[in-house]
């Protein structure tokens, strides 16, 4: 980790590393204006991925730099992925720099529970990177079961297409809270001693491109696509009735510990009233409880269904082809069309001969 002085235009800004839902226009304006008067802020962070600078944090310095003019900018340059810069960039601001809204704070969040691996963290893990109550982070991810459950059972039909599986990515540990933050105050920073220029990059290259989407696939291929989605549900839908389990089980530890001070006069009514509260309190979680019991029994019995009609459809296919379990289906596919182009070709001879035959024989007579 180093601070050198790096082109503005050397540093990208499209990796999807802002974890802000909208720029302050205000700050930007009054940043440009310490800029041009001389002022120094402390260094933006970047993350040198080979030759690319991916920017992770200070992009309204960066954007008051560019509109004031200068050609560089101070900056704290980390090795890291674009992946490290995402996860940087989400921890960045929860205590400094501009005002967060409340549309920064559901962006951060959705960030995490957006992705394949970050999204199997725990609520009080990302709600410490992003600087948000757990409460609020578990009422975001209980909105994503509720969208998932409603568009499985209802909107979304057995046969419907289906997006490309998105490649999970390489595992991340959780960062530790307390990651550097945009300051809210652009006070003057000391010069730092030895202050260079960053090495130059190569604008030229650019992350591998994704493989693109295959071409239509066989209902066969699609019906394993659809079972590895519903195993995830359960999957999901189980680790929610735990969290929920354990809601129940804390509430009930109150419940009874409330019951054990009730002979004490002066704390009587206080308990009385904990007590309703946490009744209440049970009964909810009891209803959302048998809620997900339902819809994870629902869920199930959508794979089995899914599972008999695979089964039957390939013990149709292997009927047909003559094959038995465990022989290449597609070879045995190729060597029955073969068979059939023979046979069709054999017949339109035949055809032919016997016209012939008739055109001659039936003249003659």
């Amino acid at each position: 980790m180093s601070v050198c002085q790096i082109l503005l235009k050397h540093i990208r800004l499209d990796g999807g590393t802002q974890a802000r839902a909208a720029v302050d226009r205000a700050a930007i304006e009054e940043y440009a204006a310490l800029w041009k008067d001389g002022a120094r802020f402390p260094p933006i962070v970047v993350f040198q991925d080979q030759d690319i600078y991916w920017l992770a944090d200070g992009f309204h310095r960066h954007a008051a730099a560019d509109k004031a003019g200068l050609k560089k900018i101070p900056a704290e340059v980390r090795v890291g992925t674009l992946r490290d810069a995402r996860l940087y960039a989400i921890g960045a601001n929860t205590a400094h720099g501009v005002r967060r809204t409340n549309a920064d704070k559901r962006l951060a969040v959705s960030m995490l529970l957006d992705d394949p691996e970050w999204s199997k963290w725990s609520n009080r893990q990302i709600s410490e990177i992003t600087g948000v109550s757990h409460h609020f982070v578990n009422n975001m991810r209980n909105e994503r079961v509720a969208t998932v459950a409603t568009q499985s059972f209802g909107s979304q039909p057995p046969d419907a297409p289906e997006h490309p599986p998105v490649p999970a990515p390489e595992p991340t540990p959780a960062p530790a809270p307390g990651q550097a933050q945009e300051p809210a105050q652009p006070a003057p920073a000391p010069e730092p001693p030895d202050e260079e220029d960053c090495p130059p990059v190569d604008m030229t290259a650019r992350p591998a491109p994704a493989p693109p989407p295959a071409d239509e696939r066989p209902r066969v291929a699609q019906l394993e696509r659809l079972l590895q989605e519903r195993d995830a549900e359960i999957k999901d839908l189980r680790e929610h009735l735990g969290e929920t389990a354990d809601m129940l089980a804390e509430a009930q530890k109150e419940i009874e510990r409330c019951h054990g001070i009730l002979n004490a006069d002066d704390r009587m009514a206080a308990c009385e009233a904990s007590t309703r509260t946490n009744s209440e309190l049970a009964r909810v979680i009891q209803v959302r409880n048998n809620g997900l019991m339902v819809e994870n029994a629902q869920v199930i019995g959508f794979v089995k269904f899914w599972r008999r009609n695979f089964d039957s459809l390939m013990a149709r296919v292997r009927k047909a082809l003559e094959t038995k379990e465990g022989d290449d289906l597609r070879a045995a596919i190729q060597d029955a069309l073969s068979r059939d182009a023979r046979k069709i070709e054999a017949k339109k001879k035949a055809t032919t001969e016997e016209e012939e035959y008739n055109l001659l024989f039936g003249e003659a007579s």
